[in-house]
């Protein structure tokens, strides 16, 4: 039964999933041909921002309140609601600090306007890591993602009905990220309202369960503003080291490969709290779940990045037009990298089951500083395309991180448990843990 509702959660995740990144490419060709490249690299630059700050709305509090939720060491109710007010807090201090940097950061106020018209995305899409993806905790925990692939799908058919209508007017940059803001809020409504029903929360102002989420989640969070980093970096060195053009012949593949993401996210959130229960007890169901993830999404990487490869004048051509040809080259590139990123995904995941979620923090330290290396050396003379092979071999080295640390996981412990487990690991902070636990 579990093993079929867990193949059950995953088939809706993906297939939902790939019905709402049919609907998402076809909301980006649309903006790609009403805004032109340089338009369009002034958009995903906005965009991209915002999103590097939506990692401070979540920093691993989904993902540890739905493995505490599993192991039965939290209150179901209590840890939902301690995860919602602490992402909205985060999600507040989040909106000023991206204000903040952007201001001291030298933009121009056309670039300050239009982060403000993008701004309450932190709070109401569904996009990314914002503060509306802590409702689907209580669909994670159950196994039952149904209801929040439908309601994102719908969701993402309203945001292009947005774009098409607006696009016809001839809406400026401002005028559609208002619009597509607005399009996120019935999503979230419905959202907000169909996880209190399946879990209600419990809301509690005392500061220890909000302490003890924080201190748990926080490597997780470093992991996860590690990969804004690395997202982030290419972006904001191509504003500043060439054109706008170039920036947005670089964010096109760049936003085509990261919607194949959800891929290995959804095999492995569907693993996630089957692999948290092993973690403590049993070293080779674990390392079974972890050869079963590798099994599927290393060869579906490597599908996706060959046709991506084969086929990418054809994929731009028809997406977005001869204006963007000079971002073929870059898709072939960046296609390996993202097959790479389907194998570190797995690694990840399998730290973070295991309660050795610094060792997942590291590998994106690695991917992060050969980002920034690469970057500097490469984009100044090869501007996107050098972006994308900057992308691709960071990668390669976050895996080569990982493959080294592994080991580190399923190493022999003096008591018979997996290291990391809750025993082997040490003091730790677990929420609700019990004494035996701690």
């Amino acid at each position: 039964m579990t093993a079929r509702k867990g193949l059950g959660n995953f088939l809706s995740i993906v297939s939902g999933n790939f019905l709402n990144k049919a609907v998402s490419i076809a909301v980006l060709s649309y903006l790609t041909w009403h805004l032109g490249p340089s338009g369009f690299g002034r958009y995903s630059f906005v965009v991209a921002y915002m999103t590097f700050f939506g990692i401070f709305t979540d920093m691993g509090v989904n993902t540890v309140t739905v493995r505490e939720i599993s192991r039965g060491a939290a209150d179901r109710s209590e840890a939902f609601g301690t995860a919602i007010l602490l992402r909205l807090v985060l999600t507040v201090a989040a909106l000023a600090a991206s204000l903040a940097a952007l201001r001291l950061s030298g933009y121009g106020r056309d670039v300050l306007v239009l982060a403000l018209a993008a701004a309450p995305a932190l709070f109401f899409s569904f996009r990314g890591l914002f503060f509306r993806n802590v409702f689907e905790i209580p669909f994670l925990a159950d196994l039952r993602m149904d209801r929040p692939a439908l309601v994102n799908f719908a969701n993402e058919l309203l945001v292009l009905a947005v774009v098409v209508v607006m696009a016809a007017r001839g809406a400026g940059l401002v005028e559609l990220l208002v619009a597509i803001n607005v399009a996120y809020v019935p999503g979230f409504a419905v959202m907000a309202l169909s996880a209190a029903r399946r879990m209600r929360p419990r809301f509690s102002l005392r500061a220890g369960p909000c302490l003890k989420l924080l201190v748990e989640s926080a490597p997780l969070g470093l992991s996860g503003l590690l990969e804004g980093v690395f997202l982030i970096t290419p972006v904001l060195l191509l504003s500043r080291l060439a054109t706008p053009a170039a920036l947005g012949l670089f964010t096109l593949p760049l936003r085509l490969v990261s919607s194949l993401w959800i891929i290995p996210v959804a095999v492995m959130v569907t693993m996630l709290p089957a692999m948290s229960r092993d973690a403590g007890r049993d070293k080779a169901a674990l390392r079974k779940r972890l050869a079963r993830g590798l099994g599927f999404v290393a060869p579906a990487g490597f599908v996706l990045a060959l046709a991506a490869s084969l086929f990418s004048d054809e994929i731009i051509s028809i997406l977005s037009g001869e204006a963007f040809a000079g971002s073929a080259a870059v898709l072939s590139v960046m296609a390996w990298g993202t097959a790479l990123y389907f194998v570190n995904s797995v690694f990840f995941y399998t730290f973070a089951a295991s309660g050795r979620q610094l060792l997942g923090l590291l590998p994106w330290c690695a991917a992060t500083a050969a980002s920034v290396v690469l970057g500097v050396v490469l984009i100044p003379g090869h501007a996107h395309l050098g972006a994308g092979w900057a992308f691709t071999i960071s990668m390669a080295a976050g895996l080569a991180a990982n493959l080294a640390l592994m080991g580190r996981v399923f190493a022999p412990s003096p008591d018979g448990v997996l290291a990391g487990g809750p025993k082997a690991a040490g003091p730790r902070l677990a929420l609700g843990a019990t004494e035996e636990e701690k």
